[in-house]
């Protein structure tokens, strides 16, 4: 069946030596940036079946921008991707059960990867910002965004934990929904790869 939007499972390739790790990473044209939302619309896949281990979006869209605050400082914190940093937003709740299981495996692969052109951001959805506070200060997280309507609109509103990688070209690179152990061990394979050049 053929599909507006082509796949290919680059990661696995790159782990088999098919393919190379630049090709982990888009190289536009892009003719515009798009909400996760308008790319999630072309697809026939819910959410939850767009995972790292299943498929890598080959039509490239520029990882959305956001304006938030951060209530680790108290300052407005611009997403604006930069060309060579790969991103990884972790979107998360402090109530959220299966978020606070997941934090420490995150928090383990940006010790690993944040001095290698890599940058972690951790987006709270529908939380307060006395919650988020704690939960930054409890689980020691370098950063912690107040998520509004329209950052979580741009990303879908995507159900908790849930991850986006973006490439160092600026590109979404895979996202995963309902993030559980596996797809953090398929994030970290990524990132080695996004890392290696």
């Amino acid at each position: 069946m053929q599909k507006n939007v082509k796949f290919a499972v680059v990661a696995l390739l790159a782990i088999s030596g098919v393919a190379s790790p630049q090709a982990l990473a888009c190289d536009p044209p892009v003719q515009k940036q798009e909400s996760v939302a308008d790319l999630a619309a072309q697809v026939d896949l819910p959410n939850s079946q767009l995972g790292y281990s299943q498929n890598y979006l080959h039509t490239w869209v520029y990882f959305p921008e956001f304006t938030g605050t951060d209530v680790k400082t108290g300052l407005e914190y611009s997403f604006k991707p930069e060309r060579g940093v790969a991103n990884v937003l972790v979107f998360i709740a402090s109530w959220c059960v299966p978020c606070q299981q997941i934090i420490p495996e995150v928090k383990k692969l940006e010790r690993t990867y944040s001095q290698i052109h890599t940058k972690f951001i951790y987006i709270f959805s529908q939380d307060t910002k006395q919650d988020i506070a704690g939960f930054v200060a409890d689980y020691g997280l370098s950063n912690g965004i107040a998520a509004d309507d329209k950052i979580l609109a741009k990303y879908h509103n995507p159900e908790l934990p849930s991850l986006y990688l973006g490439d160092r070209h600026r590109c979404l690179a895979s996202r995963s929904i309902a993030t559980t152990s596996k797809d953090l061990t398929a994030l970290g394979q990524a990132l080695r790869y996004l890392t290696a050049y």
